[in-house]
């Protein structure tokens, strides 16, 4: 069974232009790639670079997106001028995986529990069946369907386990980070980032080296993160308007970053091919 919405323009995320006046002007004068991409991929990856960093979700054409990925693929090691130092090409993929994300808002479990064509061609991605939880399949399946719309891999877990989504980040070599790193501002979660919350046990009991499959938890994917309210926005599947851990549906949430339950976040990486 395959599944995939993208290309497409059917984004539900907030309007507005995103830019900061050149603020974070891309460095990229001088770098090689395609002349018939110069001018709109430029102004693609401006535009996404300042969404990403200034926590201002917008909506592209996928044709935009494909062509600021282009020239993050001949640009991996160019960042933007400030002092996030995101590179380009994180900052892309990381769009890419929101604007994903946010195509499925409408997707609703169909048949019974777990169930429904998109819920099990999320869950057979990752490896489950049908009336399996697939919260974390939903995070693998945006993750991987905005890389292959790259023409890349990526270094986000394939698992059906909220918490091991984290722990298996980690050991592939992802930033992970805690809750209390971002409400510190030593960290600032971005689009695209995986957050995971724990529900059996208490979430201090998560000591980096123990195993975590046996503890039940959820997970989603970052569309934005508010430093001065403190409020994460999240697109999630397996949740409800209530946003309990085993819902009916995809859902965008505001609330994550108040549950005592949320423990940390993964940053998967884009892998060009």
């Amino acid at each position: 069974m395959s599944l995939r919405r993208t290309p497409g323009v059917i984004c539900q995320c907030q309007s507005g232009s995103g830019m900061d006046g050149g603020t974070h002007a891309l460095t990229l004068s001088g770098l090689p790639g395609p002349t018939t991409l110069a001018v709109g991929a430029h102004a693609a990856a401006r535009t996404i670079y300042s969404s990403v960093s200034l926590q201002s979700p917008v909506c592209m054409e996928w044709s935009a997106v494909r062509a600021a990925g282009q020239l993050a693929r001949t640009a991996t090691a160019c960042t933007i001028e400030s002092n996030l130092q995101l590179s380009l090409d994180q900052a892309v993929y990381g769009f890419a995986v929101r604007q994903v994300a946010e195509q499925y808002l409408n997707v609703r479990e169909t048949g019974g529990d777990n169930r429904g064509e998109e819920v099990e061609a999320m869950l057979e991605g990752a490896g489950g069946a049908a009336g399996m939880s697939w919260c974390a399949a939903f995070v693998s399946h945006c993750h991987v369907e905005a890389a292959n719309f790259l023409c890349a891999d990526t270094t986000c877990p394939r698992t059906l386990s909220a918490v091991m989504m984290v722990f298996l980040g980690r050991t592939a070599g992802n930033l992970t980070f805690s809750k209390a790193s971002v409400l510190s501002g030593a960290i600032t979660p971005f689009a695209g980032d995986v957050f995971s919350m724990v529900h059996q046990g208490p979430v201090s009991s998560l000591d980096p080296g123990k195993p975590a499959q046996f503890r039940r938890g959820h997970t989603g994917i970052v569309v934005s993160y508010n430093a001065t309210t403190q409020t994460l926005v999240t697109i999630e599947g397996n949740t409800n308007e209530g946003g309990g851990r085993e819902g009916n549906g995809v859902y965008l949430r505001t609330d994550r970053m108040r549950s005592a339950r949320l423990w940390g976040f993964m940053r998967p990486r884009i892998a060009w091919l």
